[in-house]
């Protein structure tokens, strides 16, 4: 898969050149580098310098040479990367699929922009469920990678961190001891950042992962607080109508005895 050239650091660049197929320094840009083509290409190497060329072999360009090309890459815009390749799970179908196995209360879900991870696009889909008839109090996560669910290793999860540690979830009228919180992430990508020699969980490192799954769970939160807010308006509605039923068979009396009097 090819890297977002916004994502780039010296270290990646070594690691590039020293893996790629490619054997000149136009056709290293283009085959390695997402949202470049061959004239942005040839744009990039005209601001590199007089010492680079289109033909220069990439075996030739050593460190200072790197940090000389990474420090004018990053200074060119970018389009954003492409979610074309990426087969995310789909808002509807995880929508569909916490319905059918949960049946919550209720329940919201979100898919932010695709974002960059390691140079890498990725697509952070979320559902946050309330109620059901297999939830516990408390928070419960659930995760998926490229669709397949992960089982072990949760604690050290960025999408198990994120939910227990860096969502107030109290602004959104959630109490996330008494209630019964559903979170699920699929994080979808061509490269996940695994932790652990088994994958069997996604690394809490990269700032800009932690960044997208907090947007994606907060986003489900804002939804599920406006809905509290109007079941809360109706319960108020409801217990005032209530009280006042309570008083009209008194008041009722109190106006035909002044009637009659």
């Amino acid at each position: 898969a090819k890297v977002h050239p916004s994502a780039l650091d010296n270290q990646m660049m070594e690691n590039l050149i020293n893996q790629s197929s490619q054997k000149v320094l136009l056709r290293f840009l283009t085959a390695e580098l997402d949202s470049v083509d061959t004239n942005l290409a040839k744009r990039m190497i005209d601001e590199f310098g007089s010492e680079f060329s289109y033909e220069m072999p990439i075996s030739s360009i050593d460190n200072s040479k790197i940090r000389k090309i990474v420090d004018k890459i990053l200074q060119f815009e970018f389009d954003p990367p492409s979610g074309a390749v990426l087969s995310p799970a789909g808002e509807y179908n995880l929508h569909l699929g916490v319905m059918k196995e949960m049946k919550p209360d209720l329940i919201a879900t979100s898919t932010p922009d695709v974002t960059v991870v390691d140079g890498h696009p990725v697509i952070v889909e979320a559902a946050v469920s309330l109620g059901g008839r297999k939830a516990k109090e408390g928070i419960t996560v659930h995760r998926f990678a490229n669709r397949i669910p992960m089982l072990f290793q949760g604690g050290n999860d960025v999408s198990v961190k994120t939910a227990n540690t860096r969502i107030n979830w109290k602004s959104y009228r959630i109490d996330k001891n008494s209630h019964k919180i559903g979170v699920y992430i699929s994080i979808c990508s061509t490269k996940i950042p695994y932790g652990g020699p088994n994958k069997e969980y996604i690394g809490d490192e990269n700032e800009d992962l932690q960044r997208a799954v907090k947007d994606a769970i907060m986003k489900c939160c804002l939804q599920l607080k406006s809905r509290l807010a109007r079941q809360e308006a109706m319960k108020n509605q409801k217990e005032r109508k209530k009280n006042l039923e309570k008083y009209i068979p008194s008041v009722s009396r109190a106006l035909i005895g002044m009637l009659q009097s």
